[in-house]
C-alpha cells in the first residue's frame, strides 16, 4: 500500500516548514516526535501571519476595546493563577517535574541546534535528549539528570575522536534543560548532570 499523492504533499510540506526553521539544509524524519511538533509549530507561525486585521469603528469601538481590555486581564490572572498552581505541583512532585520537562525539552533542543554547535538534520539527536531522574534536595536543590544517544553523538564531547567545545551535546541540553527549569520551576537547577 504505497503513498498517495496528497500524503506525499502534506510530507514534503511538512519537512518545507522544519528546513524554513532553520538556516542550514535539514532532512527531518517525520516519524520522530520532535519534527511532528516543530512542523505544527512552524504552520502556526505560518498563519498568523497570513491572518486579517478587522478595524472597528466609532463608540462600539471604544466599548468594545475596553471590554477586551477587561478580558485580556482576566486571563491574565487566570493564566498567572495557572502558573502558580502548576509550579506548586512540579515542585511537590520530581516526577511530574521530569514529566513536563520530557516533553517540552526535544524542542528546545532542536531551536539550538545550529552551527557552530551541533546542527539540527533529521531529528534524530534532540528526539532522544530526555530526563531521566529529578532530585529535590532537602534544602529546595533540584538535581536533574539526563540522557541522550550516546553512539554517535558522545563523539563530539571533548576528549572523544571529534570532540569539540562548541559542538558537545552536553552544552546544548544542559542549557535547553536550564532555561525550560527556569520557565517551569522560576529558577535554576543546582546540578544538570548526564548519566
Amino acid at each position: 500500500d504505497s503513498q498517495g499523492p496528497v500524503d506525499a504533499l502534506e510530507v514534503i510540506g511538512k519537512k518545507q516548514v522544519i528546513d524554513n526553521l532553520f538556516p542550514h539544509r535539514t532532512k527531518p524524519n517525520m516519524r520522530y516526535k520532535v519534527n511532528k511538533k516543530l512542523a505544527a509549530k512552524g504552520k502556526q507561525a505560518l498563519s498568523k501571519k497570513k491572518g486579517k486585521v478587522s478595524t472597528l469603528k466609532g463608540n462600539k469601538a471604544q466599548a468594545k476595546g475596553k471590554n477586551l481590555a477587561a478580558a485580556g486581564v482576566a486571563r491574565t490572572r487566570l493564566k498567572k493563577s495557572a502558573e502558580e498552581r502548576s509550579q506548586g505541583k512540579t515542585m511537590q512532585s520530581p516526577i511530574a517535574l521530569r514529566n513536563l520537562l520530557n516533553e517540552l525539552l526535544p524542542q528546545m533542543v532542536a531551536s539550538k541546534m545550529t552551527s557552530p554547535a551541533l546542527r539540527f538534520r533529521t531529528g534524530r539527536f534532540a528526539n532522544s535528549a530526555r530526563v531521566e531522574n529529578v532530585n529535590i534536595g532537602p534544602r529546595g536543590g533540584v538535581g536533574i539528570d539526563y540522557t541522550y544517544m550516546r553512539d554517535p553523538y558522545e563523539t563530539f564531547e571533548p576528549g572523544n575522536k571529534q570532540g569539540s567545545t562548541q559542538r558537545d551535546p552536553r552544552k546544548i541540553i544542559g542549557s535547553s534543560i536550564r532555561e525550560l527549569a527556569m520557565g517551569i520551576i522560576g529558577r535554576q537547577p543546582t546540578s544538570i548532570r548526564r548519566n
